[in-house]
């Protein structure tokens, strides 16, 4: 069973191997709650997905979570402002599904 970080490193790795022209970045939110008053005036946003995944015409939200991993509140909402706004959110839990995200989004 991966960790959300094993997984997160092994869809990084697969898109950069099989789609490098698209961009795929993370946001990580978690390394800063000693300073997270300083960095939300910077624009840190909680419940930013763990992976943004920018294609020709689209951009699409990627949560990484383990088997049994749960969304925070903050990641709720976070998903409920991006799909208001007509974007879409996935969350995964293994490499397989972001495959098939991927073949879906690019029409593939």
């Amino acid at each position: 069973m991966k960790t959300e970080a094993e997984l997160q490193k092994s869809i990084i790795d697969y898109i950069h191997q099989n789609y490098p022209q698209l961009l795929v970045f993370s946001v990580p939110n978690e390394a800063t709650y000693r300073r997270r008053n300083y960095f939300h005036q910077l624009g840190m946003l909680s419940g930013v997905s763990d992976l943004i995944l920018v294609f020709l015409n689209g951009v699409i939200f990627i949560e990484c979570k383990a088997p049994r991993g749960k969304q925070s509140i903050e990641q709720i909402n976070f998903q409920k402002r991006v799909e208001a706004l007509g974007f879409k959110y996935y969350i995964v839990r293994e490499l397989e599904e972001i495959k098939n995200i991927i073949n879906n989004e690019l029409n593939l």
